[in-house]
């Protein structure tokens, strides 16, 4: 199973609206992971807004930018989930709570 840790600043608001969702893992296991699954829940539904690659990155910051959600006004809550190098989803982790007023 990942390992996830703590990170400042998981959801930022950028400009146009899109949203920086930043997560960490460590260095921890990325071998076996193929990507993780970003979801967005609000007003009671849960989307897949995309999939990041866990690239290489000094100290194991995962980074997506979520566009679909760029002119949403409310609160979201993203999440992410691994998938395996054989296709096996892990267990869902909460990044955090945005508030999206307009833009």
């Amino acid at each position: 199973s990942v390992v996830y840790k703590s990170t400042d600043n998981p959801l930022s608001i950028n400009f146009d609206g899109s949203i920086l969702v930043k997560w960490n893992c460590g260095n921890h296991n990325m071998k076996t992971i193929d990507f993780f699954t970003v979801s967005a829940h609000t007003q009671g539904v849960t989307t897949v807004v995309g999939a990041a690659h866990p690239l290489a990155s000094e100290g194991g910051d995962i980074f997506f930018l979520d566009t679909k959600f760029s002119k949403f006004v409310g609160e979201i809550e993203y999440s992410v989930a691994p998938v395996s190098l054989g296709g096996i989803t892990g267990k869902k982790h909460t990044v955090g709570k945005i508030i999206k007023g307009e833009i």
